[in-house]
């Protein structure tokens, strides 16, 4: 059996699924490489996402956040605090199912930015 811990190729599917899913304007689009599903073509845009937290809907805006956070721990971490989702319990609360296993499949998979 295979597992996707630490499987790069698996977190850039699901960093591309959660790009799609959020809306790609809120991530900076580099199209310097033929791998348009590598997280590096896709790094989330700070002043974005921070901008926007407010006008979207709590869903939404923890998603974005908890994405964010796999790319700045610190930054992503404080979005959520401000959103009060600080806490893995209160991220999961806060998403429906398909934004919750995006967030699940990163974690899984993550080996670092």
């Amino acid at each position: 059996m295979s597992s996707p811990f630490y499987d790069e190729a698996a977190f850039d599917a699901a960093w591309h699924r959660g790009v799609q899913l959020a809306g790609p304007r809120y991530f900076y689009a580099s199209h310097h490489s033929g791998e348009r599903t590598s997280k590096w073509n896709f790094c989330p845009n700070f002043d974005r996402i921070s901008d926007a937290l407010g006008v979207l809907s709590t869903g939404e805006a923890v998603f974005l956040a908890a994405m964010y956070s796999f790319y700045n721990a610190d930054d992503g971490a404080a979005m959520l605090t401000r959103l009060g989702a600080d806490s893995p319990g209160a991220v999961a609360a806060a998403l429906d199912e398909k934004r919750r296993r995006i967030i699940a499949d990163l974690t899984m998979c993550y080996a670092g930015w």
